[in-house]
């Protein structure tokens, strides 16, 4: 399951993170997308635009292809 399937204020926690571009995905790791980390869909914009994400301590907005290179796990409970 990738990121961008994350219902509003469904949890998960980040499994891996797949992008083409080795310092796209180190800026990720930077901002706390780190495997083993919860995250939460905090807000679904409207005809596919840009999703805000709870991790760590941050809230951020990912667009679809970058949210569907972040491999996720739903929580169990």
């Amino acid at each position: 399951m990738n990121l961008w399937q994350l219902r509003s204020q469904q949890r998960a926690l980040l499994v891996a993170i797949e992008v083409s571009h080795p310092a796209t995905g180190q800026r990720l790791r930077d901002l706390g997308f780190q495997p083993g980390q919860p995250v939460t869909c905090v807000q679904r914009s409207p005809m596919g635009g840009p999703r805000a994400f709870k991790i760590s301590s941050g809230v951020y907005a990912l667009d679809q292809e970058l949210a569907e290179a972040i491999r996720i796990e739903l929580e169990k409970g």
